[in-house]
């Protein structure tokens, strides 16, 4: 009995051994949002960068990022995005890249223009602190061309708390095949600190922009740039020269309309018509006496539309003419009235 075990034992102990299992990598996932991003006169590779591993664990541990691109003549791009050609463009080393930033999890990496007649393909891998990689991020096309001068010139008209911007385009309406296109612009300001900051994250289609919500009686400072297209690659024009711009109501109400004067009662009655801006503070009377040459001005309620004028000696002659002032901090005063001559009986 004591024999049969051994035997049994022994016919267990042996045998081949398995092979040995290699360790799993756990390589980072792939960029999957690598597009192109415009400033003025710039533009960035731009991508997140990933939090998770392949397999969904946590965290990446991402050592550096490496672009990879391939240069092609424009016209030759059967193989454009085909695995043979690409070679090394740059190094991403994290967390402080000695080119481009990161902010919010992005990087953005600067992209420089390249000649009008060249293709660029452009992928990027990631590699973990083990120096794995991951799978090659999606695939670019850039395209070179000749980038647009900024728009201009820049012009602008104040209004109360607003500011209207208008500018021409930088090219012609025919636009050649071979030309980019234009797709938009935008408007910059400076802030107190004297930075340019974008008005609003939209592209801008038309000629023109209405900044509003502004304070009277300060100074801003914008410019604009125009975004070009060619071939779905797009590029941001420097900015245009920049304008200063202080808003507030520089309108004035309109001239009183229907002024009348005449003798009447031992004086002399004006009446005019009401002017129907909702901002008028007071109307003046511009009173000249022609015997003495003397000037009188007399400030009367918006809601006025008449008034007897005693202040005034028998055989005499007036000129009186009429005008309406704003509650504006300019006080903006329309234009005087035509002449009303008057002679006192």
């Amino acid at each position: 009995m004591f024999l049969l075990l051994a035997v049994v034992v022994g016919l267990c102990a042996c045998g081949k051994k398995a092979d040995p299992v290699p360790p799993r990598l756990v390589v980072p996932k792939a960029v999957t949002d690598l597009k192109i991003d415009v400033r003025p006169g710039a533009r960035y590779l731009v991508w997140s960068i990933p939090d998770e591993n392949e397999d969904g664990s946590h965290p990446a541990q991402i050592k550096k990022f490496v672009i990879f691109s391939k240069t092609l003549k424009q016209g030759d791009e059967s193989c454009v995005f085909c695995d043979e050609g690409f070679e090394i463009f740059a190094e991403v080393n994290l967390p402080r890249p000695k080119q481009g930033f990161i902010r919010g999890g992005v990087v953005y990496y600067p992209l420089p223009l390249i000649p009008r007649d060249v293709l660029q393909a452009i992928k990027v891998v990631s590699f973990n602190n083990h120096g794995w990689p991951s799978k090659p991020s999606n695939k670019l096309k850039v395209y070179g061309f000749e980038p647009l001068e900024p728009p201009g010139p820049l012009t602008f008209e104040p209004g109360a708390a607003s500011v209207t911007l208008s500018w021409k385009k930088p090219l012609p309406d025919k636009q050649e095949s071979n030309r980019p296109k234009i797709f938009g612009y935008r408007v910059y300001r400076q802030d107190a600190k004297q930075e340019w900051q974008l008005k609003i994250p939209d592209i801008i289609k038309d000629l023109s922009y209405v900044d509003v919500g502004l304070k009277d009686w300060h100074s801003y400072r914008y410019a604009v740039t125009v975004i070009s297209v060619f071939k779905g690659t797009p590029w941001e024009s420097r900015r245009s020269a920049p304008v200063t711009v202080v808003p507030g109501d520089y309108t004035p109400p309109a001239p009183v309309a229907d002024f009348t004067a005449f003798p009447y009662q031992g004086g002399v009655q004006l009446s005019w018509q009401a002017n129907q801006e909702p901002d008028l503070q007071v109307y003046k009377i511009h009173k000249y006496e022609v015997e003495s040459g003397r000037s009188y001005i007399l400030e009367l309620p918006p809601a006025t539309t008449d008034y007897l004028d005693v202040q005034v000696m028998p055989g005499r002659h007036y000129v009186y003419r009429i005008s309406a002032v704003d509650t504006s901090a300019r006080h903006n005063e329309s234009q005087l009235s035509p002449a009303q001559k008057v002679l006192v009986p």
